[in-house]
């Protein structure tokens, strides 16, 4: 997922601060900018840790007590399974239960200096053993507002370092949205801003989650920083508001509309640059890239003696060939060996396949370090590459790179005019400030432009050691034609962007994380500076302006956005009025801009399968497999409105895609046919044609009118579907209320049936 509105993260020091006359006065800030963290590098010890491994077992042990009897696998000081190592006072806690042939095991992090359990996670597919609680489906024992109280508890208990006034609960967290789901075990999510000095912390949040029966089963939470500076800001709110407005950027870019792993369309918008501001200094909290007047700034890719030569091809390469690609372009060793290969559909992309190559040598095998590559079968296009063999890479004090900055960036570009389609015409380099590289590698980042217009997302990265090795390489190119983008017009010029932008800008004072020069690596020291942030106080999921019409729009479509806190206008006292609610607050159904749900509206076949794919998962968009069907239907293909919930559908194997047949997305949904979509959902279609077969009539009195006796007579004897005076109404339209109350039937029929309904498939 792509993310336009710019963080800290992506900025740099770019404009001069003049603060206002008063007892305030900030630091200038210049072009090249300069670090306020300390550039000291420090290593936690085991010796620095004040609560003791068996105390944080103990910890574990008190808070989980289905664990008071596991084995403890391991414990260790640090993070010692990722590299760089984090620079963390951690223990790192590896348990195990055995009970007859099954054996799970569970891992989590204890910090070492306060005993607060930052992370750990009980199975989601059911705890192991007898003696634990199985998971719990629909009706849940505890309701969400008990969950929430056990919940908050238990945070204060997990962490010792906290009071009550030191969280806030955040119910606009999108990790809510992406753990709920009415189908499955019952979960209930809550996220936690975490305060120090009554001042947030920025991404210190704490996240929960707590099962039907009341039980945790999962919290995480970034290893808080050990120590913060002054909660009181020398530079005023005022004064940071001024600065942000006198100093406001944003960019000109053709954005894709995506909906899951497809785009659907492509506009023009403006993606606002919103930074951190420090609150002591004045300056824009980041050390990464330079900015000109409109945000980042870019230079040329100079041609070189090297050039893309692609694959000529009718048909798509063999392995070998593209192997052949990735030795020439990466050096790869001689005496490792391409192992492994596939060719498989590119997530994504609609030009066709992609091999993934794998190269390992004797030592790789044992140690489970490869090569791995990504090439385009067709065009021969490098997508991307990993060497994840260990090198110990890093520049030991006084001591110079094997290769310097400059020669390091001369090699990347001949590199990139190698295996990169036009790159000379196509690319312009972000350019970073000096600082930017830390001491473990160089990193360059790459802008694609159409005709002076960054395309958004479509980027290059590139790692490269210090020993003058290609460590990463990232390459995302859209297959958008020239005359698609061309089509695009736009008529809101950038002051009224930024008008817009500015009008919905909030700036708060919280405590931000920083590593030095080095924000990306874990291993520099983790600083707490006091910042200013700026965000979108109204809309974060829609964060950029269009440029034809000057509305907010966002870019990606997941489906995952729940609407928080809505009470619908038009339910109260309805005789749907539990089930509708619920689907609100599933995000399943949506309120109109009045406030209403229209619960006797009647749905349609496409809003059936839109509703009944929500409710199994919210992100259902994003779902996408080898063998996707572009046009399942006749009136269904991509740019169809329906067609992510019909290609759900399709590969949950509820629908079966028939390109000669038509859908009718826009066709009522009648009670019988609903009959027949709910005994498919509930995977009992080969039962309903058995019966049918054998039901001599349905016990109704309008019998007569039913032609799919089987699936009408199981849907009511199941429950989802009911009689009304002894009639079925096979013609009747089907409204929202009734579609709300046969999907919560559905629900509450979890663990009745012989196969869960969220078993589907998907991959």
């Amino acid at each position: 997922m792509l993310t336009t509105v710019i963080s800290a993260s992506l900025l740099v020091p770019g404009a001069a601060f003049a603060a206002e006359q008063g007892t305030t006065t900030a630091t200038s800030v210049s072009k090249e900018g300069s670090s306020t963290n300390s550039k000291a590098e420090h290593k936690y010890k085991e010796a620095d840790a004040k609560i003791t491994k068996d105390e944080a077992v103990q910890r574990i042990r008190k808070l989980f007590p289905h664990l008071k009897d596991a084995e403890v696998q391991s414990v260790q000081f640090g993070e010692v399974n990722q590299y760089p190592i984090p620079n963390e006072n951690v223990w790192t806690i590896i348990m195990q239960i055995t009970e007859a042939n099954e054996s799970r095991s569970y891992r989590g992090k204890v910090a070492a200096d306060t005993g607060d359990v930052l992370s750990f996670q009980l199975s989601s597919s059911g705890y192991s053993g007898e003696r634990q609680p199985k998971p719990l489906n629909y009706p849940p024992k505890v309701s969400k507002e008990q969950a929430r109280e056990l919940a908050k508890a238990f945070i204060l208990q997990a962490s010792p370092s906290l009071k009550t006034n030191n969280i806030n609960e955040n119910t606009e967290d999108r990790y809510i949205a992406y753990n709920t789901s009415l189908f499955g075990p019952v979960r209930y999510s809550f996220a936690y801003d975490v305060y120090a000095e009554g001042v947030k912390v920025q991404g210190g949040d704490i996240r929960v989650n707590v099962d039907g029966n009341g039980d945790i089963t999962e919290i995480s939470r970034q290893t808080p920083a050990s120590e913060f500076p002054s909660s009181k800001p020398k530079l005023t709110l005022e004064q940071a508001s001024k600065f942000a407005k006198d100093n406001q950027m944003a960019e000109l870019q053709y954005i894709p509309e995506r909906r899951g792993a497809r785009t659907t369309k492509w506009f023009l918008a403006y993606s606002p640059l919103l930074y951190n501001i420090d609150a002591q200094s004045g300056q824009i909290m980041d050390h990464v890239h330079q900015l000109g007047e409109s945000g980042r700034t870019y230079k040329s890719v100079p041609a070189t003696a090297s050039a893309y030569k692609g694959f000529k091809g009718q048909a798509d390469m063999t392995s070998e060939q593209a192997g052949k690609i990735a030795e020439d372009a990466f050096s790869i060793p001689k005496d490792l060996k391409l192992s492994d290969t596939s060719l498989r559909s590119d997530w994504g992309n609609t030009k066709g396949k992609v091999w993934t190559l794998n190269w390992m040598g004797e030592e790789q095998q044992r140690f489970g370090n490869s090569i791995y590559a990504v090439i385009h079968a067709k065009e021969g296009i490098v997508i991307s590459y990993n060497n994840s063999q260990y090198r110990d890479n890093s520049k030991k004090d006084g001591s110079s790179p094997a290769i310097s900055r400059e020669d390091a960036e001369k090699k990347v570009i001949d590199l990139l005019n190698k295996v990169y389609p036009n790159a000379s015409q196509e690319l312009k380099q972000v350019v970073a400030s000096d600082s930017s590289s830390n001491k473990t590698n160089y990193s360059f980042t790459f802008q694609r432009f159409y005709k002076d217009i960054p395309v958004s997302g479509d980027t290059v990265s590139i790692n490269m050691d210090l020993q003058g090795n290609i460590s990463n390489y990232n390459a995302n190119r859209s297959d958008v034609a020239d005359k698609e983008l061309d089509a695009i017009k736009h008529a809101v010029t950038k002051e009224q962007a930024m008008e817009k932008i500015w009008n919905n800008t909030k700036l708060e004072l919280q405590y931000a994380s920083s590593r030095g020069d080095n924000p990306g690596n874990l291993a520099e020291p983790n600083v707490m500076n006091l910042v200013y942030v700026q965000s979108l106080k109204d809309n974060p999921n829609t964060p950029i302006v269009d440029a034809t019409d000057g509305k907010w729009k966002k870019q990606w479509y997941d489906g995952a956005e729940n609407q928080f806190s809505i009470n619908p206008i038009d339910i109260k006292g309805h005789a749907a009025e539990k089930e509708l609610n619920t689907l609100v607050q599933f995000n399943v159904l949506s309120t109109d801009e009045s406030g209403k749900v229209n619960p006797n509206q009647v749905v349609t076949i496409g809003d059936w399968w839109k509703m009944i794919a929500k409710a199994v998962t919210p992100y259902y968009e994003g779902y996408s497999s080898s063998n996707e069907i572009k046009q399942p239907f006749a009136d269904i293909d991509e740019k169809n409105d329906y067609y992510d919930a019909v290609r759900f559908a399709i590969q949950s194997k509820w629908l079966k895609a028939d390109i000669a047949q038509k859908l009718n997305p826009e066709q009522e949904v009648t009670r019988e046919q609903f009959a027949s979509y709910l005994v498919t959902v509930a995977k009992y279609s080969k039962v309903s044609n058995e019966l049918a077969s054998k039901l001599p009539s349905v016990p109704y009195s309008d019998a007569s009118q039913i032609t799919n006796k089987g699936d009408v007579w199981l849907a009511v004897q199941l429950g989802l579907l009911k009689t009304k005076d002894g009639k079925f109404n096979p013609k009747d339209k089907v409204t929202r209320a009734d579609a709300a109350v046969a999907i919560m039937n559905l629900v509450y029929m979890q663990g009745k049936f012989d196969q869960n309904v969220t078993n589907h498939n998907m991959y």
